[in-house]
């Protein structure tokens, strides 16, 4: 999977696009659709409910929590995950004036280069 990826990503051509960069909704209601989209999309990932079940038989089990100090320890844990979140909202904002689609392009395929070296060593040493 890796190997594909990775190569997908390599060869990805760039595509032309003609939106303006940057566009933020303009009303309330198109912010809070574009929020409750990415909150259900999160929500019903296999992966996410996965990490979810394991960080809750972890913390009962080898943390020995539960009652008021296992709402504690996840509301902690959302509210960090939430913050962290916020931050690399920010941070890429941030950075993104110094980006160009010519950069983009080329860290697209560093990263597919990288992805099929990555996939071919762990094929190679699986064998």
């Amino acid at each position: 999977m890796l190997i594909f990826f990775g190569f997908i990503s390599l060869f990805k051509k760039k595509i032309a696009t003609q939106e303006p960069k940057n566009q933020i909704p303009n009303s309330s209601l198109s912010f809070f659709q574009f929020a409750l989209k990415g909150f259900i999309v999160n929500f019903l990932s296999p992966s996410v409910i996965l990490f979810w079940l394991s960080t809750i038989g972890f913390a009962q089990i080898e943390l020995q929590i539960s009652g008021n100090k296992l709402f504690i320890f996840f509301a902690s844990t959302l509210i960090t995950v939430f913050l962290s979140d916020l931050l690399k909202i920010h941070l890429a904002k941030k950075i993104s004036v110094f980006f160009t689609e010519n950069h983009f392009l080329w860290l697209n395929r560093i990263t597919g280069f990288a992805l099929a070296c990555f996939g071919t060593k762990m094929l190679l040493e699986s064998c």
